[in-house]
């Protein structure tokens, strides 16, 4: 963040092709928040979900799926 949104997001797309972060939770969470703020709704949408989709705990699940919903605002 301390670059910009468009930086933070090109660091993210860096590593999101590494093996042991296909299933990381907070790498797709920070790319929807990313996304979102660039104004990406849809692409924003689908990264929420899909840290959603890797939560095993309810609360953040909810937090996450909330946050996608916002994405049709």
């Amino acid at each position: 963040m301390a670059f910009g949104t468009e930086t933070g997001l090109a660091l993210l797309a860096e590593i999101e092709a590494e093996p042991q972060l296909a299933d990381y939770l907070p790498l797709y969470a920070a790319k929807g928040d990313f996304l979102f703020r660039l104004e990406r709704r849809a692409e924003a949408q689908a990264a929420f979900e899909r840290a959603a989709g890797l939560s095993d705990n309810a609360v953040k699940r909810c937090f996450l799926l909330r946050r996608a919903e916002t994405c049709d605002s």
